[in-house]
């Protein structure tokens, strides 16, 4: 054990000012010597072995978003109103519809679409978009997360979209009593969606 005295003043002074002879802890100098040697085994591993530089790394990243997306489909390309009216005049896809508005939207727009939580979607007012079908489906798509809406792209499939799309469709102008009409009010132009003969079944 050193009798050497750790607050010993050194003899010179600078402006006026003495130190201590206080050294910094060896505890302190071993880990910043463990920090250097790391860093030597690193600089080999990333950029002589296996070890992933930070661009890799971030270009990864990327590639794996890119592959988690959702893969449009043809039938998703080619999808407008039309095609989606069709399902309209389809009583499967309008029941199919049914089936997944019941299972996911009537806790926030009611059995009936009347309302709830979310607006009434029996009355010709609409908040977000222009009440079209395809409007209707990217809000049901993307959802309006200020608003509370979730996105369902993930949970429904495209196929499923287009059913909910369709069935929603169904309900509009119904004026079902319910919650009062919230946004703007925005029909559809007579004449702009072309349905197929009742009874026919309508094809993606």
């Amino acid at each position: 054990m050193s009798n050497k005295p750790t607050d010993e003043l050194f003899d010179h002074t600078f402006d006026g000012i003495q130190e201590y002879d206080n050294p910094i802890p060896s505890w302190v100098n071993w880990i910043l010597l463990g920090t250097v040697i790391y860093s030597v085994f690193h600089v080999i591993y990333v950029q002589f072995g296996p070890g992933q530089t930070v661009a890799e790394e971030y270009a990864a990243a990327v590639r794996a978003h890119e592959a988690a997306k959702p893969v449009v489909t043809e039938a998703e390309m080619k999808r407008n109103e039309a095609t989606l009216s069709q399902m309209m005049a389809n009583a499967e896809d309008v029941a199919a519809g049914r089936k997944s508005f019941e299972t996911y939207c009537v806790a926030c727009h009611a059995e009936q679409g009347e309302g709830q939580i979310g607006p009434n979607l029996t009355d010709d007012y609409w908040i977000h978009g222009d009440g079209t079908l395809m409007a209707i489906r990217s809000v049901v798509k993307k959802g309006v997360l200020e608003k509370g809406m979730p996105s369902w792209e993930m949970q429904l499939s495209p196929e499923q979209l287009d059913e909910v799309t369709a069935y929603i469709g169904t309900l509009r102008g119904t004026d079902v009593e319910g919650k009062a009409p919230e946004g703007e009010l925005r029909k559809p132009p007579e004449g702009s969606v072309e349905a197929p003969p009742e009874g026919e079944t309508a094809s993606l």
